[in-house]
């Protein structure tokens, strides 16, 4: 390694004009790519005098660039969210919420137990003789749990069968190799696909669709996944997906989806520069 870094600094093969290049590395680390894969610029042991002024170094400058930031996004960008190409209906800048409609919220709504809010949790419990798949939903509101529901899935690949022993073998075979090694996920692993996601979102519609009886519903994600209007590949899960998502959209129309973290970045800037109450 410190050859090829000695030969040539600039790195060959981060000429080409695809992939990440070196230049692009050093324009986002501060740090020539060369240098990084030496380990003679690494240091030996921990020295945390110095990893502690560095860390302090680093976040400090990157605070104050975000307040650049935050400030050209105010001036800028907020004023054209209104009339942006493409804009849905109510785009813009709002700071007209106050402390009493907070307050309005929570002693009308929230601790009143007028909202109900579903989630689910799967664990999976990853065997070479058996996986085990344990699903559980609740539905909860500020008054306390309203109920909870759970199920296990005892996925067997190994099956005692005798007709055909070399058949059976064969076949236990191209199934198995068309999963993922122990405990990674594998798109391609449809049927665990199924069991984990399609059924856990399935049955959290199904518990805000026909178990919660508070005006407003509250779910995790999207109101309509993915996976369940795909079905996980599986027609009667769409099938009957779309049957629930239908009397909870369609016929209640109360609810409010909030997703865990909002995958683009891009966004997220914009919401970083938001004052409290905006």
């Amino acid at each position: 390694m410190a050859a090829l870094v000695d030969a040539d600094p600039a790195l060959p093969v981060s000429r080409l004009a695809h992939g990440l290049t070196a230049d692009e590395f050093k324009q986002q680390f501060g740090e020539p790519l060369p240098r990084v894969l030496s380990l003679e610029s690494w240091q030996q042991g921990v020295d945390l005098v110095r990893e502690y002024a560095r860390i302090e170094r680093e976040v400090s400058a990157a605070v104050d660039a975000e307040r650049g930031h935050e400030a050209a996004v105010r001036e800028r960008v907020f004023p054209k969210l209104k009339t942006a190409p493409g804009a849905p209906p109510e785009a813009g800048h709002y700071a007209d919420v106050t402390l009493a409609d907070i307050r309005e919220a929570h002693q009308n709504l929230l601790f009143a137990g007028r909202v109900q809010a579903c989630d689910g949790t799967v664990q999976t419990h990853d065997t070479l003789a058996l996986t085990v798949y344990q699903i559980g939903v609740c539905l909860v509101s500020y008054r306390g749990n309203a109920g909870s529901w759970s199920t296990r899935l005892f996925r067997k690949d190994l099956r005692e069968e005798h007709p055909d022993p070399v058949g059976d073998l064969i076949t236990v075979l191209e199934r198995r190799g068309r999963r993922a090694g122990l405990n990674q996920p594998d798109r391609r692993d449809g049927l665990s696909e199924l069991a984990q996601r399609a059924v856990m979102s399935f049955a959290e519609a199904r518990v805000l669709a026909e178990k919660a009886d508070a005006p407003w519903r509250m779910g995790h994600g999207s109101p309509a996944p993915y996976q369940l209007l795909a079905g996980a590949g599986n027609p009667d899960v769409m099938i009957e997906s779309v049957k629930v998502l239908r009397r909870l959209i369609v016929g209640h129309r109360r609810f409010v989806f909030v997703s865990s973290e909002s995958g683009d970045r891009d966004l997220l800037t914009l919401g970083q520069a938001l004052r409290p109450l905006e």
